[in-house]
């Protein structure tokens, strides 16, 4: 009787790279979500930057070592209600110790105006619109900048008392100056807690205005 052939073996490499190649599609599942703008609330609240339209990624893992910083765009959940979390995306404007104010729809840090200068509104379709008649660069102390939409100096949430940021929360504004929801609604948002973050906002992945796409989030 002949005996049995033996079955060939995998080579010594295939089992390392098989739990590698697993290891390296799990890890970016972990990091990486995608997010599409019509799920977060409020929507419109981060035009330019973000629009209704975009679909983009949100970084899990973007603070694991360090704490979120001024100018970084992230999206957060309020509390769960009963059709679940709720999600909106804002830019965070203060960080514990902080003290934020907004007068005549300028952003005051620790009682300093925050520099801005008038921009050409950016050429995206939603661009023509009147509420989107003023656009500004917007320039953070420890250097973040990015543009913003202002079209009223006495629209709600113009003009503040005084904010101080409390340990272990954050202060974030919409980029639509007008027409989002943030920090300076206490009754919805207020300071956003630490552990309410999900992550940071990376990349715009897909849009109806194709030129969007690929364009990091800043």
């Amino acid at each position: 009787m002949n005996p049995k052939p033996e079955r060939a073996r995998p080579a010594p490499w295939i089992a390392p790279l098989a739990y590698g190649v697993f290891g390296l599609v799990a890890a970016g599942a972990l990091a990486l979500a995608p997010f599409q703008a019509r799920q977060l609330l409020a929507n419109l609240s981060m035009s330019p930057t973000i629009e209704a339209s975009d679909s983009f990624l949100v970084s899990r893992l973007a603070y694991l070592r360090s704490p979120p910083r001024r100018g970084d765009v992230v999206v957060f959940a309020v509390a769960p209600r009963a059709n679940g979390k709720r999600y909106y995306a804002a830019r965070i404007v203060g960080v514990p110790g902080d003290r934020v104010q907004m007068i005549a729809s300028r952003l005051y840090l620790n009682g300093r105006a925050v520099a801005r200068e008038p921009v050409a509104p950016p050429g995206s379709p939603e661009a023509d619109s009147p509420g989107y008649r003023n656009s500004f660069r917007e320039r953070l102390p420890d250097g973040a900048s990015y543009e913003i939409y202002d079209a009223f100096d006495d629209a709600p949430g113009d003009d503040t008392a005084a904010y101080p940021v409390p340990h272990g929360c954050y202060f974030v504004l919409g980029d639509n100056r007008d027409n989002a929801v943030d920090s300076r609604d206490a009754r919805t948002i207020g300071c956003v807690p630490r552990e309410a973050i999900v992550g940071q906002a990376s990349y715009i992945y897909d849009a109806v205005w194709r030129p969007r796409v690929g364009r990091k989030i800043r």
